[in-house]
């Protein structure tokens, strides 16, 4: 109660809009992730991959992340977040969400150690900007086994990132052995987290040591910061040598892999054209003005995060929309990086709030229209899962056909992924759906 009182209440006084402004945010994404239904692989992750059943405690999980890691996939580190919450109530994840959403955006803001309290601005144009980018967002954000994959994904590379951030701008200030040893822990994890982000974050990371080095002269004291990435290297295998990893690879064809490479960098020029130009526009500003060239070197350090990415996906076996968000997150936190630089110019400080008042502007209509079809989605769900109880509770649950749920924008969980098979020559996800809701069967209609 004294911490209370000496501490957080006058901090909540000094920053009051900061404050107002996060829970704010974190209301917004709450109530957005309240109107997301469950969606697809949602149903099918609540019960066991060996028994079937309804997965109702922790221990239960193992057995059926060691059956997806043989025959579907290795990424078995967020699937045991996704099936630990869909043990429980929604509105817990919901929770938790939000807050990894908020968690994302202070992160994207101070990953070069900035006071990011006073920036109310910056707090308001970033999830508006996330808003309006990121393809599929309600695929990354607000579907259930999305959101861990992706936007979860971001939080903990940025986490990572971050150590090494800090090292490059205050190399005199080391992790104790202590730190050290948690970070090689977290790196395992983290390594084994995403094909698509822990190999790139972790090689930049090591570059960004590299550059210390070089600075100081000297690899005393700093070689121990490479043995976290060996665990975290060590964490991409496991999850690369998954016996059901290989069947994941797409065509190995030295010509195949250069037709997809020219492929997906087209779509992700179309995706990322506007940042692409305002990144390279504020590159130029901040040379030409001699900003701290620090900034400049990691707001480049995750442009190339951004670009290893995207090539990592010539040689997955599909790229979706969302595989595209990923290189949003680090152009956007690069972007992020060189506005912040030039706010400490005085004579150009005007040009970073001139591209948040532009965001902000012109983001109006997408952001009512997302919403819109988030609270339309919601009402046909409910109003679905209300019949399908009647069917159940008056006796006609053997087979229930129910109308498919349609999304008009990006901005719903259901946008561009399976509501529902309409016949019986595919059973995912219908027989998941089914055993949720307590029906011998069920499909959807047109």
């Amino acid at each position: 109660m004294g911490i209370f009182k000496k501490k957080l209440i006058p901090f909540l006084k000094e920053h009051k809009q900061f404050v107002a402004g996060v829970a704010i945010l974190f209301a917004v994404s709450f109530l957005y992730n309240t109107l997301s239904p469950y969606t697809t692989d949602d149903y099918g992750y609540m019960f066991s991959a060996v028994t079937g059943d309804r997965i109702t405690n922790v221990f239960q999980i193992f057995p059926s992340l060691w059956d997806d890691y043989l025959n579907i996939h290795g990424r078995v580190v967020p699937h045991f977040f996704l099936q630990i919450f869909l043990i429980g109530p929604k509105w817990i994840f919901n929770i938790v969400n939000a807050g990894m959403y908020v968690a994302l955006i202070w992160l994207m803001l101070s990953v070069t150690k900035q006071k990011v309290r006073k920036n109310l601005l910056f707090w308001i144009a970033v999830p508006v900007a996330l808003w309006t980018y990121v393809p599929a967002y309600g695929q990354v954000f607000f579907w259930m086994s999305g959101a861990v994959n992706y936007s979860w994904c971001y939080v903990f590379a940025l986490i990572y990132l971050k150590v090494y951030i800090s090292l490059y701008f205050q190399p005199e200030k080391l992790l104790t052995k202590k730190q050290l040893t948690g970070l090689c822990i977290y790196s395992f994890f983290f390594g084994a987290y995403s094909e698509l982000v822990s190999f790139p974050v972790v090689f930049v990371s090591f570059l960004l040591l590299c550059l210390v080095m070089k600075e100081k002269g000297t690899i005393k004291g700093y070689w121990t910061y490479a043995i976290p990435m060996v665990t975290a290297a060590a964490g991409y295998l496991t999850m690369l040598l998954s016996p059901a990893q290989g069947s994941r690879k797409g065509d190995l064809a030295l010509g195949a892999i250069f037709k997809k490479f020219i492929d997906i960098f087209e779509t992700y020029y179309q995706v990322a054209e506007t940042m692409l130009v305002v990144w390279a526009i504020l590159l130029v500003i901040a040379i030409c003005y001699s900003v701290n060239r620090k900034k400049i070197i990691v707001s480049i350090a995750l442009v190339v995060i951004n670009f290893i990415s995207m090539a990592m996906l010539s040689v997955a076996s599909y790229s979706v929309a969302r595989h595209y968000a990923n290189s949003v997150i680090f152009l956007l936190t690069a972007i992020l990086v060189l506005m912040q630089a030039l706010c400490e110019k005085g004579t150009i400080r005007c040009v970073p709030y001139c591209i948040c008042a532009y965001v902000l502007v012109t983001s109006v209509w997408g952001l009512w229209e997302g919403t819109y079809d988030i609270y339309s989605v919601h009402t046909q769900h409910m109003q679905r899962e209300a019949y399908i109880y009647e069917q159940r509770d008056s006796g006609n649950a053997d087979v229930v056909y129910v109308p498919r749920i349609t999304a008009a924008t990006k901005y719903s969980c259901k946008y561009d992924l399976l509501d529902m098979q309409i016949n019986d020559t595919e059973p995912w996800p219908n027989t998941a759906i089914a055993k949720y809701y307590g029906v011998k069967e069920i499909y959807g209609i047109e």
